[in-house]
């Protein structure tokens, strides 16, 4: 499996995106949502919720929601695993309660971005850090996706959390079964 592990930095970057970009990029996915939620095209589902995955930060992640699109083109797969831990909400349970239940509200801005077909929704129940992990259709969707993502963690994020890994011709089922968290390094922990 071919990809690398970015660390998103502080100042510009390379592949810096304006905010001008970002703002435009959020309002055309909200609009294309109008569409797919108006067809039924969008889903949480339930299967995996409670799921544990093991990925390359060594930590155990559990799942606490997932929103599928059956309007994702058939272009190619493509993995990517987003990582950060938000500073605001510091190790209180009740913020991090709150943060799962409220970041459904952001649906809108990225569900309807070209190439979306799935994001899992995770947390490591011991550290609160936070993780999607993503089906994308195409390797510059991805890629333009979470250059503007980053962006925006950066500036809700601990110093140096945010990390992303871009995995091109990547199959999303294969990767999850490879990542599942044996029963044994499952936590215990309730959210």
């Amino acid at each position: 499996m071919i990809g690398h592990t970015h660390r998103s930095p502080r100042s510009g970057s390379s592949r810096s995106v304006t905010s001008g970009t970002i703002a435009q990029m959020a309002a055309n996915s909200a609009s294309r949502f109008v569409t797919l939620a108006r067809h039924s095209q969008l889903h949480r589902s339930p299967n995996r919720l409670g799921a544990d995955f093991r990925v390359d930060d060594g930590r155990s992640y559990r799942i606490f929601r997932e929103t599928d699109s059956d309007a994702a083109p058939a272009d190619s797969p493509t993995v990517l695993v987003v990582g950060f831990q938000l500073k605001a909400l510091r190790a209180y349970r009740l913020p991090h309660w709150l943060f799962q239940r409220c970041c459904l509200l952001t649906t809108p801005f990225w569900s309807g971005l070209p190439g979306f077909a799935v994001k899992l929704w995770m947390v490591d129940p011991h550290s609160k850090r936070y993780l999607g992990i993503y089906d994308w259709r195409g390797t510059q969707n991805a890629q333009q996706y979470v250059d503007a993502l980053t962006q925006v963690l950066r500036a809700l994020s601990t110093q140096d959390s945010v990390w992303y890994r871009l995995l091109p011709n990547c199959e999303f089922e294969p990767y999850l079964a490879a990542h599942t968290a044996e029963p044994t390094q499952r936590s215990h922990d309730s959210r």
